[in-house]
């Protein structure tokens, strides 16, 4: 006959068990279990406690975790880590001197843009007087927000914000052909085809008899070995130097860096204190206008007022001091993208630009519809050769250009 014996037993804290024996008719024991006793209502408030504090403790280690990881990347250990790799023959492309890396890609450095006033990069048209995005992003006071701070920096004439080690000019003895740098046609072919119309095709006449397909297209595998242009470094760039040198013209706003159009302008001498890049304040420049201003029926928000004023009077972007956001003077824009002038790739024979690949003689559509007065090419979508001869967005050039 088996007999079964229970009793209670707690293995820990707040965890109790029925222990189940079974024995036999001689009195030995022949098998042992246990059960789970149904917990109490205190049991459970322990075990939720314990839960809560582990998650707790699993939140509180992350952020210390990101946090160190934050700090060793600004740290010695990070140089020592760049170091390791170095060592074992891995060599990243780095940023040239006068950039910053941001979310993978190279800007020029946030310091040199702002003369100081805002170094901290938070975004890519963002730069801000502390590195605390989250108070940056609270407080106007502390940001500087234009598109002109989306540039690059090093020697590339077309400074756009690029992958680090790529994005810089060709050397002198190659040509930029569809972004990428090729040896020169003249020099390929002693000068009978000078004009490069493709990877692996020089073209024998003038530009405008290539561009037309009256010139004497040449191919051969020797016309290619393209390069990816090369970022470069040029110690302190001519927009460092021009921003550094210059200061906001008489109808705009210094702020953190940045010239805006004048507040007084914007609100018709209502609000003539500017307070951050969106934001213009009505209390007047004084001893307590700081104090003022932090009440917020004083202060008017408007992001229309995120304005520059270009050296013709047109609005543009807020730009640093002595700088534009535009095209160069050897482009034009079309349709907000920068490309060589027509007037300059066709010798002035068809100077006006219907598309990115259709150049005309005339300013009207309706005349271009005739052949004869127009000239399509897949060699007009381009920009200088100066870079990567890629059309590309206005960029930052210093106004006097």
């Amino acid at each position: 006959m088996v007999q079964h014996l229970s009793a209670r037993c707690s293995q820990l804290p707040g965890d109790s068990y029925d222990t189940v024996a079974e024995t036999d008719e001689e009195g030995g024991l022949s098998h042992r279990w246990r059960h789970p006793a149904p917990p109490s209502d205190g049991q459970r408030m322990a075990g939720s406690l314990r839960r809560i504090a582990m998650v707790g403790t699993a939140l509180v280690l992350g952020v210390a975790a990101v946090y160190a990881l934050r700090q060793t990347a600004r740290s010695g250990l990070g140089e020592s880590l760049l170091s390791a790799q170095q060592l074992m023959g891995i060599k990243a492309p780095q940023c040239l001197r006068d950039e910053e890396e941001f979310a993978g890609l190279c800007y020029m450095k946030c310091s040199l843009l702002t003369g100081g006033r805002a170094p901290f990069r938070v975004a890519a048209s963002a730069c801000c007087v502390n590195d605390n995005q989250f108070f940056c992003s609270l407080l106007q006071s502390q940001q500087a927000i234009s598109n002109s701070l989306s540039v690059g920096g090093g020697a590339a004439i077309h400074n756009n914000p690029h992958a680090p080690g790529v994005g810089g000019i060709c050397a002198l003895v190659e040509e930029a052909y569809q972004g990428l740098c090729y040896p020169k046609c003249a020099d390929l072919t002693d000068g009978k085809s000078a004009h490069r119309v493709g990877a692996f095709a020089c073209c024998a006449g003038s530009r405008v008899e290539c561009l037309n397909g009256k010139g004497t297209i040449s191919t051969s595998p020797d016309f290619g070995g393209s390069v990816i242009p090369e970022a470069k470094d040029t110690g302190r760039s001519y927009k460092a130097i021009n921003i550094m040198d210059a200061r906001c013209d008489h109808d705009e706003d210094e702020f953190n860096g940045l010239c805006y159009t004048k507040c007084s302008e914007l609100t018709y001498g209502k609000s003539t204190l500017r307070t951050g890049p969106g934001s213009c304040c009505n209390c007047g420049k004084g001893f307590f206008s700081g104090l003022c201003c932090m009440i917020p029926w004083n202060v008017v928000t408007d992001p229309s007022f995120t304005v520059g004023m270009s050296s013709n009077g047109e609005p543009s972007d807020p730009h640093p001091p002595g700088m534009q956001v535009k095209c160069s003077s050897e482009e034009e824009e079309f349709e907000g993208i920068c490309y060589e002038k027509c007037s300059t790739l066709t010798k002035g024979q068809m100077p006006y630009r219907l598309s990115s690949v259709a150049c005309c003689k005339f300013p009207g559509q309706a005349a271009c519809h005739n052949l004869q007065n127009s000239v399509v090419n897949i060699n007009l979508d381009k920009s200088q050769d100066l870079s990567n001869a890629l059309p590309h967005a206005p960029y930052m050039r210093p106004e006097t250009d």
